[in-house]
């Protein structure tokens, strides 16, 4: 065979290889908004994260990191994605300590109240967010069925057929090169939708499910082996009512006894000066409004509770001030498509191309 052909075959399949490389990572998106917010983490600095922010997605509509770097000066993150169960927390908590140092975790408290603890989209939009690495596998092994494990280790025999979310994957992929060309993400992991819903008057029962409360005191356990001494759970204002029961009450006593602290926020609405008609867009989660009185609230009660180190080096501190620069910008839009009826709008990295510094 002629030397020419060799090089022609090599370069064929390195070229086949790339191809398919990228169109496997193109298409093994669970969720685009949860892929993105959890590829921008990935770009932070080490030992830049002064609180990390852990939970479903309550977590990241109701608090908005830059803002809250604006008004207190302390750094955050959210690992979160769209109903993250309490079996994964150890999961993000271990991917967070990989590259950070955080002083202060806050825990939403929501995530153990789901019954299905192993609900599998709900574990899909957690652990296939997530970088190929020791801690996807380890994660994969605490909470997957055996049998199933196979199916989560290979990303594309999920994902191969997923053209017909080829959308979601495209905004994916282009809010991914705006952060690779930003060098970090510009609004964190903060998503929201552009509606004001009206309460109905609708109930729930909350409490915590009994692989919630087995889910929870393990995390407790975990946490107190890391020696982890600042963490903070809540619970984020909702729009819709609930029926509470006994659980709820045994799970915050657990959680003090094992010396860590409780902020429940959706008992403090009023003391909030959240609106029920004004600052949501579905009963769940806070819209724009309702999260900038959450980010302030929370922002307030985490500086005066605990003892932040906000001394940042000069590249993070650029990092930072870029990202409150744009508050404005992305504050003022999504105010803009509620008040023009634009439902759904959701500000993107994307956004940011024709704002440039």
């Amino acid at each position: 065979m002629k030397k020419k052909h060799i090089i022609r075959i090599a370069v064929f399949a390195l070229v086949s290889i790339f191809v398919l490389s990228f169109i496997n990572n193109f298409l093994s998106v669970p969720r685009g908004k949860d892929v993105v917010g959890i590829y921008g983490f990935h770009k932070e600095p080490e030992n830049s994260i002064d609180v990390a922010l852990v939970g479903p997605s309550e977590t990241y509509t109701s608090f908005y990191s830059p803002l809250a770097y604006e008004k207190f000066g302390f750094t955050s993150y959210a690992l979160a994605v769209g109903g993250m169960r309490g079996s994964c927390y150890p999961s993000a908590i271990r991917e967070m300590e990989e590259t950070q140092d955080p002083q202060v975790y806050v825990l939403e408290l929501y995530g153990f109240i789901y019954k299905d603890q192993e609900d599998e989209p709900s574990i899909r939009a957690w652990i296939d967010s997530l970088p190929n690495s020791e801690n996807r596998d380890e994660t994969i092994r605490e909470v997957v069925d055996p049998e199933k494990r196979s199916d989560y280790e290979k990303k594309y025999k999920k994902y191969h057929g997923n053209w017909v979310n080829r959308a979601d994957c495209m905004n994916a992929f282009l809010d991914k090169a705006r952060i690779n060309r930003q060098g970090y993400s510009i609004t964190k992991n903060f998503a929201t939708e552009t509606a004001v819903l009206p309460p109905d008057g609708q109930t729930m029962n909350y409490s915590i499910s009994k692989d919630g409360m087995k889910y929870l005191k393990e995390v407790l356990a975990y946490l107190k082996d890391l020696g982890i001494r600042n963490v903070l759970f809540v619970r984020t204002p909702e729009q819709i009512q609930y029926k509470e029961n006994q659980s709820v009450d045994e799970a915050v006593k657990l959680i003090q006894e094992a010396g860590y602290d409780y902020l429940d926020m959706y008992d403090l609405q009023d003391e909030i000066g959240i609106d029920p008609k004004t600052d949501f867009y579905n009963p769940f989660h806070c819209n724009i409004y309702g999260a900038e009185k959450v980010t302030s609230y929370l922002g307030q009660y985490l500086v005066d509770h605990y003892d932040i180190n906000m001394d940042h080096s000069e590249e993070v501190t650029a990092e930072w001030e870029d990202c409150a620069s744009y508050n404005d910008d992305v504050i003022g839009r999504l105010k803009e498509a509620i008040s023009k009826g634009k439902r759904g709008y959701r500000f993107t990295q994307r956004d940011l191309l024709g704002k440039e510094q």
